[in-house]
Parts: C-alpha cells; structure tokens; sequence
C-alpha cells in the first residue's frame, strides 16, 4: 500500500485520490489493529 501512495504521487494522482486512498488506508490498518487484539 506505502508503494501504491508513493507511486500515485509520482505518476501525478490528484490530491483528492491521494487522501482518499490514505483515509482508507488508515482506516483498514484501525480495524486490523482492533480485530487483532480482540482475537488475540
């Protein structure tokens, strides 16, 4: 996901995609945080 961010960047993505992509990013890496420490 970190080269997907990078390389959109490169490429010239629009800022609006590059926050999307991170906001969801983000928030996948939350809930796996949160369902790793339910599970363990």
């Amino acid at each position: 996901m970190h080269l997907t961010i990078l390389f959109g960047g490169m490429v010239g993505a629009g800022l609006g995609s590059m926050l999307l992509f991170s906001g969801l990013k983000t928030l996948a890496d939350y809930l796996s945080q949160i369902v790793e420490h339910r599970v363990l």
